[in-house]
């Protein structure tokens, strides 16, 4: 399966159990924006700390931040 193929899964998996529209629509464009781009196509058996780690360094050089987390 592709790395892409399984994100599919995972976000059909949520909408299953009954996740919210909001949650399911950034799940959706997370994959579309960040993931498939830089690996969608590759086999999740290919997929290793070292290349998520890579994908990462270039988001963040290329000026992408992690959004911020919820304190409570």
């Amino acid at each position: 399966m592709t790395v892409s193929a399984v994100a599919q899964s995972l976000r059909q998996s949520k909408a299953v159990e009954g996740a919210r529209k909001s949650y399911l629509e950034n799940l959706e464009s997370m994959q579309r924006v960040h993931l498939d781009p830089a690996m969608g196509a590759l086999a999740v058996e290919s997929i290793t700390a070292a290349r998520v780690e890579a994908m990462v360094g270039e988001m963040l050089r290329a000026g992408r931040a992690p959004k911020p987390r919820a304190t409570s």
